[in-house]
């Protein structure tokens, strides 16, 4: 998987330099730059959300446990 991702790379640098940016688009299409947003948007969900969410929960000892309303549930006790 590395190897592909790094023979993909060294392929784009290559198309770059000798077609530019317009030519690489023209190829490659919408798929590359909907590629690097897809990669953005999951690196900062992860960077920006899970992270401090996971930082905040525990510091806090919060869960979502304790967030949903008590157990109402009448036992039979008048």
């Amino acid at each position: 998987m590395l190897k592909r991702l790094r023979n993909f790379i060294t392929e784009l640098k290559q198309e770059r330099r000798a077609l530019g940016w317009k030519g690489v688009l023209r190829k490659r299409g919408w798929r590359l730059v909907l590629g690097f947003f897809v990669f953005y948007l999951v690196r900062d969900l992860i960077l920006y959300v899970l992270i401090p969410f996971a930082v905040y929960t525990g510091f806090t000892g919060e869960s979502s446990d304790d967030a949903s309303p008590p157990d109402t549930a009448v036992t039979g006790a008048p």
